[in-house]
């Protein structure tokens, strides 16, 4: 089994550090192995296990990054979520005239990106939201997302 492997590295932690301490190395590189040996006895078969996965992905941040990152994934045909803790998305981008070093202009890059998010229908776009908890495990999370209030509903405003 793979996992009661344990490995003693000698070369790298004895031989080359202590090469001019001939004696010294060779107790250090004893040591070593025989607490290599003693820690492969403690260790227990493990067997890998097959779990469902679900196929989507989380982008936090709708910078021009983030959406990019979001449009690749969709364009790979997963479901993606793309969270920003702005009302808006663009992120520094949005607010630049100009880019460097081409000078190019910023509004002309941004904005048939972020067209494409919000026509994207696997890209499930949550503004004005921040991840509040992640739990779970590689393949299968659990994010719970908190949704910031846009406005108040005043009890005179609302219908019955």
């Amino acid at each position: 089994n793979p996992f009661r492997f344990e490995m003693a590295n000698i070369r790298e932690q004895n031989s080359w550090v202590h090469m001019h301490d001939h004696d010294g190395s060779t107790e250090k590189a004893k040591d070593a192995v025989r607490i290599a040996v003693a820690k492969a006895a403690l260790l227990q078969d493990l067997f890998p296990k097959t779990v469902p996965v679900e196929r989507a992905a989380m982008v936090v941040g709708a910078g021009v990054a983030g959406m990019q990152a979001a449009l690749d994934l969709a364009a790979a045909g997963i479901k993606t979520y793309l969270i920003e803790s702005t009302p808006s998305i663009g992120g520094r981008m949005s607010q630049l005239d100009k880019t460097f070093p081409t000078l190019d202009c910023s509004q002309c890059i941004l904005t048939p990106k972020m067209v494409d998010v919000g026509r994207a229908e696997l890209i499930d776009l949550m503004t004005y939201s921040e991840v509040d908890a992640v739990e779970g495990y590689i393949g299968n999370f659990d994010v719970t997302i908190r949704k910031k209030a846009r406005g108040v509903l005043s009890m005179a405003d609302a219908e019955t």
